[in-house]
């Protein structure tokens, strides 16, 4: 794959991470994530590396016209040896988990039978313990660690 292509996968995947509320494609797209991102700081010494990505933002720009680019994402690829992928990754897992449930939250008062509502609590606090796994397992040394954990906290009495 050529760095252009790399350069939009990165873009688009970095979009996704950041949006997603689905923990699962937040963890699929971390791993492509830090696999591309290896693939552009092998390559960000090369000449012709800035006239790259600048065509990758060029392209992201008009096949996404309707989303503007954010700094992290021209960052995520304009220095990609900069670029924190884990510190964003654990800001994006709090987010992500933080949707998830409110979205969840937001469906259960609709449900009908207690039954129901019991069953989706279950399913929703399944999913928060597997982002404090990960969270521990992937985020304990990063800045951020102390206040997604904190975010997820606050869901203990779901």
């Amino acid at each position: 794959m050529s760095i252009q292509g790399v350069g939009l996968l990165v873009l688009e995947t970095v979009h996704i991470i950041a949006t997603t509320k689905n923990f699962d494609t937040l963890k699929g797209r971390y791993e492509l994530l830090v696999e591309r991102l290896d693939t552009l700081r092998k390559a960000e010494s090369n000449q012709q590396y800035s006239a790259d990505i600048n065509t990758s933002i060029e392209t992201y720009k008009s096949m996404y016209y309707d989303r503007p680019l954010q700094e992290f994402e021209i960052s995520s690829v304009l220095k990609p040896n900069i670029f924190n992928a884990q510190n964003f990754y654990c800001d994006a897992l709090a987010n992500c988990i933080n949707r998830f449930t409110r979205e969840q939250i937001n469906e259960i008062g609709n449900l009908k039978s207690e039954n129901a509502k019991i069953k989706r609590r279950s399913k929703v606090i399944e999913k928060i313990n597997l982002a404090k796994n990960e969270l521990q397992n992937k985020c304990s040394s990063t800045p951020s660690y102390l206040s997604a954990l904190n975010s997820l906290e606050q869901y203990k009495q779901l």
